[in-house]
C-alpha cells in the first residue's frame, strides 16, 4: 500500500519529491519495503526447510497398505471410508466408491445433506467394506447400520475396518 501512495506522490508532485521534504516518507517507504522482502525470504526459507525436514508417516502408509489387503482386489470399488482422512485413500490407493468419502461428520455440520445422503447410502445400497476412523462419531445411524450388516474384520491405530454380512 505504501508503495501505491509513494507512486502517486510521485507522479503528483515529480522530480520534485526527491528534492523536498519528502524524502523521510521515501526512504521510510523503502525501509517497510525491504524489511517486508527480508521478512518474506526469511519466512519462505524457514518454510521450506521445515517441509524437506519432515519425515513421511510410514507407520500411517504401512497401516493402510494392512487394511487395503484385507479387502479382496474385486471388492476395492465398493470401500466407504468414514470420517477418513483423504489421505488414507491416497496412501491405500483406493479409489472412493461415494461422492461423500471422506470427513461426513465434519461436512455435516455446515450441511446437514451429506449425513442424511450418506445414511440412505448405508441403508438402502450397503457398500462391501467401510473403513470408520476409530474416534467416535456424532452419527448415531451409522453405528446401528454397523451393528445390523457389518462385522468387525480389523482395526489399527487410525482406522477400523468392517465387511458386510453375508445375509
Amino acid at each position: 500500500m505504501a508503495i501505491i501512495l509513494l507512486i502517486e506522490l510521485y507522479l503528483t508532485k515529480g522530480k520534485t519529491l526527491i528534492q523536498e521534504n519528502d524524502r523521510v516518507v521515501l526512504v521510510g517507504v523503502l525501509a517497510l519495503l525491504l524489511i517486508t522482502v527480508g521478512s518474506y525470504l526469511n519466512f519462505s526459507y524457514q518454510t521450506v526447510r521445515e517441509i524437506a525436514a519432515e519425515q513421511p508417516n510410514n507407520s500411517y502408509y504401512e497401516n493402510a497398505l494392512t487394511i487395503k489387503n484385507l479387502i479382496p482386489a474385486a471388492e476395492l470399488d465398493s470401500v466407504l471410508g468414514y470420517s477418513v482422512p483423504a489421505g488414507w485413500f491416497l496412501k491405500a490407493e483406493i479409489t472412493p466408491c461415494y461422492k461423500y468419502f471422506t470427513m461426513q461428520e465434519w461436512w455435516g455440520r455446515y450441511d446437514p445433506q451429506v449425513l442424511i445422503d450418506t445414511n440412505k447410502h448405508l441403508e438402502n445400497d450397503p457398500p462391501k467394506w467401510i473403513v470408520l476412523n476409530n474416534d467416535p462419531q456424532q452419527n448415531q445411524t451409522l453405528y446401528a447400520v454397523l451393528a445390523m450388516k457389518y462385522e468387525l474384520i480389523a482395526k489399527d491405530t487410525v482406522v477400523s475396518l468392517y465387511q458386510l454380512k453375508n445375509e
